[in-house]
């Protein structure tokens, strides 16, 4: 494989970083398809509603199916308009929207996780590229004993040992 130049790099790496926010794009998106699928089952799971059954009779006050109410309910409604309360929110439909929502959810995740993990990884071999940029003038030190080591040099900001 032919070695890359600097234009060639920054273009890969500019590309790699776009592909990165792209995924990280597509990833809050189908996170946030499925908090959408999500909120209607919490609707119907968690609001109270009425149900009408004829042109002349009143609708019927139900609870919601997570907190129902107290015991006067059983008290002040019908057999019949119990179960007409639970035939209007079944748990079918809820527990089918909520299985609907999970490869939404689980795609969303793996995208944008994987995103991430691609911007975390360019901006670390550019930290790298940069840093080795930097200490670039070592480099002409090579041919010295210990270079490379550090060994026979004093650390920045410290003097030699007879100072």
């Amino acid at each position: 494989m032919l070695p890359l130049t600097s234009s060639q790099a920054q273009v890969y790496d500019r590309e790699f970083r776009r592909r990165g926010v792209r995924e990280q794009g597509w990833g809050r998106g189908l996170v946030a398809v499925a908090a959408l699928i999500r909120l209607w089952p919490a609707y119907q799971l968690f609001f109270s509603f009425s149900v009408e059954y004829g042109a002349k009779s009143r609708p019927i006050a139900c609870d919601s199916r997570a907190f129902p109410g107290d015991a006067s309910f059983d008290a002040s409604h019908t057999e019949t308009e119990r179960e007409r309360c639970d035939a209007a929110r079944d748990w079918g439909p809820m527990l089918a929207a909520l299985l609907l929502s999970l490869p939404p959810a689980a795609v969303g995740t793996a995208l944008y996780a994987s995103g991430t993990s691609a911007l975390r990884t360019a901006g670390h071999a550019a930290e790298v590229t940069r840093l080795n940029a930097v200490n670039s003038p070592e480099r002409a030190d090579r041919g010295r004993p210990g270079a490379l080591s550090g060994i026979g040099r004093p650390l920045e900001g410290q003097r030699g040992r007879g100072g």
